[in-house]
């Protein structure tokens, strides 16, 4: 556990770390001075890896800084490789509106999240360990009750 939460926390830096961009190599203590504030993001979520974490983080972000987030019409997730047709028909999509954030569960498609996002968007995903993600799924999808070992 506890090695799960210091790469929780190496994660959370990285994520600050791209965030807010970097336009040179300077130290941390500088860094407000020379950083960018990104409003263009996708955040691909992946199971078991403190994603929730970070969406909530990006959620926030975007919520305090009036950003517009892709949703489809209803729920919470974008079941499939994403494509524009997943928010089609929805009120923000009608009115045309320029999305800054996508960072809800779907299958990644380079091209259509391209499409709806733009150019200039800053794209990050969390990596795990396999051995680490896969003991983790085991559990949290109760596979030992399911498969009875």
């Amino acid at each position: 556990m506890r090695k799960y939460r210091c790469v929780i926390v190496i994660v959370i830096i990285i994520f600050c770390w791209l965030l807010v961009g970097r336009e040179k190599n300077t130290g941390w203590k500088d860094m407000s001075r020379h950083c960018k504030k990104q409003d263009k993001i996708v955040f691909l979520k992946t199971h078991k890896c403190a994603s929730t974490t970070v969406q909530n983080i990006f959620l926030r972000f975007g919520e305090i800084n009036k950003l517009n987030f892709v949703l489809p019409a209803r729920g919470w997730q974008l079941l499939g490789y994403f494509s524009r047709r997943m928010i089609k028909g929805t009120p923000w999509e009608q009115a045309g509106m320029e999305y800054n954030i996508l960072c809800l569960h779907t299958r990644w498609n380079e091209k259509e999240v391209v499409d709806v996002m733009g150019y200039g968007t800053k794209y990050i995903t969390i990596l795990r360990d396999p051995v680490d993600l896969f003991e983790s799924q085991w559990g949290f999808f109760n596979f030992d009750q399911k498969y009875r070992m």
